[in-house]
C-alpha cells in the first residue's frame, strides 16, 4: 500500500471514533438535562400546590379577621325584642344573620352593649352575655343584677347590639395582622421559588433544543462546505463520514488488488521475456541477464 493512503487511511479511522465519542458525550449531557428537567418539573408543580394552599390559608386568615372587626365595629339591629320579669331578653335576630355565632367551641359566650331604640333614639339598658342562639332568635342574660320592677320597664321592638371587645381582642387582631404579613411573605418566597423553577425549565428546554440541533441538524442554519454538521447535523455528518471512509476503504482495496494483479502480470511478462531471449540465443538466459549492464 502506499504511504499515502496508509495516511489517509489512519486519518480517516481516527476522525471516525473521534466523531463517535463527541456524538456519546453529547447524548449523555443530552440525558444528563433531560434527568435535570424530569426533577425540576415536579418541584415546579410542587410549588404550585403549596402556593395554592398558601393563599387559601391566606384568605381563611382575612376572613377571620374580617368577621372579627365587624362584630366589633358594627352594630346589630335586633327587630321583635322582648324581654321577661328575670331580665333575660329575646332578640329577633338570630345565627342566619350572623348574630350568636361562636367563634370557638371553648372561648366564652360573647358579651353585647343593649340599646333600645325608640323613635330612632337609643337609650341604654346594660350588658347582656349570649345563652343561646338559633338561626331566626337569641336569648341573652344581663350580667348586672336587676329586679322584676325594673325588668318590666325595658321597652319592647328593636334593641341594638354592640358586640363588647374582649379583654385579648386587641392581642387577636395583633396576632391575625401578623399571621397575614407572613402569609403574605411565604407567597412572595413561593411566588420566587415558581419563577426561579420556571427559569430553569425553560432553560433547560432550550439547551435540550440546541442540543437536537447539534445531533439531528438544523435547517434554518447556513450549509458550510467545511461544516456540514451544522445543518445537517452531527449524527447525519457522522454517517456521511462512515459511507465515506467505507467507500475509500473499499476503493483502496480495489487499488490493491489492481496493483497485485498488474504486478503479477508484469513479472508473467518478464518471465516470457526470459524464454525468448533463451531460445533466441540458446544461452541461459539469466546469464544472459545478468550481462545486460544495469
Amino acid at each position: 500500500m502506499h504511504i499515502v493512503g496508509k495516511i489517509f487511511l489512519w486519518m480517516t479511522l481516527l476522525c471516525g471514533v473521534a466523531a463517535v465519542l463527541l456524538t456519546v458525550k453529547l447524548i449523555n449531557v443530552r440525558n444528563s438535562w433531560m434527568k435535570q428537567a424530569d426533577i425540576v418539573i415536579p418541584a415546579t408543580q410542587e410549588l404550585e400546590k403549596q402556593l395554592e394552599q398558601q393563599e387559601e390559608t391566606l384568605e381563611k386568615v382575612r376572613g377571620e379577621l374580617t368577621l372579627l372587626q365587624l362584630n366589633w365595629d358594627q352594630p346589630i339591629n335586633a327587630p321583635n325584642t322582648s324581654t321577661d320579669i328575670n331580665g333575660k331578653v329575646t332578640a329577633g335576630i338570630g345565627t342566619s344573620a350572623g348574630f350568636g355565632i361562636q367563634r370557638e367551641a371553648n372561648a366564652p359566650a360573647p358579651v353585647y352593649d343593649a340599646f333600645a331604640v325608640i323613635d330612632d333614639v337609643s337609650t341604654y339598658i346594660g350588658k347582656f352575655r349570649l345563652e343561646g342562639a338559633r338561626p331566626e332568635q337569641a336569648l341573652l342574660a344581663p350580667t348586672f343584677q336587676t329586679s322584676p320592677q325594673e325588668a318590666v320597664l325595658w321597652p319592647q321592638g328593636t334593641w341594638r347590639f354592640w358586640q363588647v371587645i374582649p379583654l385579648d381582642g386587641p392581642a387577636r387582631v395583633a396576632k391575625l395582622r401578623n399571621d397575614i404579613a407572613q402569609q403574605n411573605e411565604l407567597l412572595r418566597k413561593q411566588r420566587r421559588l415558581e419563577d426561579d423553577a420556571t427559569k430553569n425549565v425553560l432553560q433547560a428546554q432550550e439547551h435540550l433544543k440546541a442540543l437536537d440541533k447539534v445531533l439531528f441538524g438544523d435547517f434554518d442554519a447556513e450549509r458550510l462546505a467545511n461544516a456540514p454538521e451544522n445543518a445537517d447535523g452531527l449524527l447525519a455528518t457522522i454517517q456521511d463520514e462512515e459511507r465515506e471512509r467505507d467507500s475509500q476503504s473499499s476503493q483502496l482495496a480495489t487499488t490493491r488488488k489492481e496493483v497485485f494483479l498488474a504486478n503479477e502480470k508484469l513479472m508473467d511478462l518478464v518471465n516470457t521475456n526470459k524464454t525468448l531471449v533463451a531460445e533466441r540465443s540458446g544461452e541461459d538466459p539469466d546469464k544472459r541477464l545478468a550481462e545486460i549492464p544495469e
